[in-house]
Parts: C-alpha cells; sequence; structure tokens
C-alpha cells in the first residue's frame, strides 16, 4: 500500500469539498479537483521531473480510489 503525504491527503480533502469542484449532478469533477491538487502540491522546478509527477498521480490515484470507494462512482458529466 503506498503511503500518501498528509499535505497531499489535505489538499486533495480540500478540493473535493470544495463546492466549485461539484458537479450539477452532485459528484466531483475529477478534473476540478486534480488542478486544485496539482497547483497546491504539485511537484515544482527540479522537482517537476516525470518520474515525480508519476508519485504525485499514483498518490491522487489512491485517494481518488479511496474517495469513490466510501461515497461511491463518481459521474463525470461534459457540463456543470
Amino acid at each position: 500500500l503506498m503511503k500518501v503525504d498528509v499535505k497531499m491527503a489535505r489538499s486533495f480533502n480540500k478540493a473535493v469539498s470544495n463546492p466549485e469542484n461539484i458537479q450539477s449532478n452532485g459528484h466531483v469533477n475529477w478534473n476540478f479537483v486534480d488542478a486544485d491538487v496539482y497547483m497546491d502540491v504539485g511537484p515544482r522546478g527540479e522537482d517537476g521531473n516525470p518520474a515525480n509527477n508519476q508519485k504525485h498521480y499514483e498518490m491522487f490515484d489512491v485517494l481518488a480510489d479511496a474517495y469513490e470507494k466510501a461515497n461511491g462512482k463518481q459521474i463525470q458529466s461534459d457540463y456543470r
């Protein structure tokens, strides 16, 4: 099981709780959540290499999978 960074987990929880990231169907918009988390805690500068991006998204996927396991599949719509 991958260990998720505490800062990333906090950023993820903040993003999935942000009303701006909720679609009209009541499900989170993963694109918006992804953008918020990446802007907040994504790799920067020399840390922005592909290996660190891969680690970032592996942790994001662990969090997203856990969220959907707890809250059900989040259906993505083409409009808000």
